[in-house]
Formats: C-alpha cells, sequence, structure tokens
C-alpha cells in the first residue's frame, strides 16, 4: 500500500509543471493567436505527463511500473474522475496533433471560421461547444486536470523508496 508523497520525485511532474504554466498564461492570452498557441502547449504537456511517468519514472523506479500500468489501464476506462483523462486530455491532444482542430466535435469543439480564427459573436474559445464537456471552461477543465494529475502523480510517488533512509 502507498502513502501519499510529494510527486516532484517524478520526472513527469515537469511537464505538469509546464501545463500549469501554459494554462496561467492562456487565462491572459489575446484571441484567437496567443490562445491557440497556449492551449496547444497546455493540452499536450498535459499528455506528456502520462509518457514520461510510462517512459522514463518507470525505468528510473522500476518498483512503480505496475502501479502505472494498472492505473494507465484505469484511466483508459475512463470513468469517474478519470474521463478527463480520455475525453478530455488524450482526445483533445490527438485532436490537436493529428488534425490541428481545437478539437473535434466529439469531443470538446471551438467554433472557427474558414480561416481558422476562433468567431468571436456571443462565445469565445475557452467554453466547450460540444461533446461530454459541452459548455464547460476549457481553462476550468485545464485546472480539473492538473489536479487530477497532482492526486495520480502523488500516489504514485508514494510506492518510491525513500532513497535517503535506505542509504542508512
Amino acid at each position: 500500500m502507498s502513502m501519499q508523497r510529494n510527486y516532484g520525485v517524478l520526472r513527469a511532474s515537469l511537464p505538469l509543471s509546464d501545463s500549469m504554466n501554459a494554462t496561467f498564461s492562456l487565462q491572459g492570452a489575446d484571441y484567437p493567436v496567443n490562445w491557440r498557441f497556449d492551449f496547444i502547449v497546455a493540452i499536450t504537456t498535459l499528455r506528456v505527463v502520462g509518457h514520461v511517468l510510462h517512459k522514463v519514472d518507470c525505468l528510473m523506479f522500476p518498483v512503480i511500473k505496475p502501479e502505472v500500468e494498472a492505473r494507465f489501464l484505469r484511466w483508459k476506462r475512463g470513468q469517474g474522475d478519470d474521463v478527463l483523462f480520455t475525453d478530455f486530455i488524450e482526445e483533445s491532444r490527438n485532436t490537436l496533433l493529428k488534425t490541428y482542430s481545437f478539437p473535434s466535435a466529439d469531443t470538446t469543439a471551438f467554433d472557427e471560421d474558414e480561416f481558422g480564427c476562433f468567431i468571436d459573436e456571443e462565445m469565445h474559445p475557452d467554453v466547450v461547444q460540444r461533446g461530454p464537456f459541452k459548455g464547460e471552461n476549457v481553462i476550468g477543465l485545464l485546472q480539473h486536470s492538473h489536479r487530477w494529475w497532482q492526486s495520480e502523480l502523488s500516489d504514485i510517488a508514494g510506492f518510491v523508496p525513500n532513497l535517503v533512509e535506505e542509504l542508512r
């Protein structure tokens, strides 16, 4: 059984921090170009957290690998708060990288004109237009996703042995 621990021991904490910083910038971004840029950074680094956790942290701390793999299976099911992973983090990142849409009608979507600029008629790109999060604020979803990752990483970090105590 794990004890919660500061997740800063994990390399995955770095892209999470970058996503949080991009989200902070997103709050004051000018529409539409700066908003798109900050969203790209925020959502891609948010998904990078899982990749770094699996590819880097599991190599540095092999003891966490079974826990990470079990959680990844749980995250992919997208139940409860894990829906943030499947229907927001992963789907938004995939849609963005594969079609440069912000993102598809299947999840969160923003109305754009024929030039790819956000339409600013009584709505803003920070409000989800379609999908399971319709009507929700994108910045709020990013912040909720940050808290979700913080909780997951903190739990996983509890499996990392305290190296200082082991050296004694």
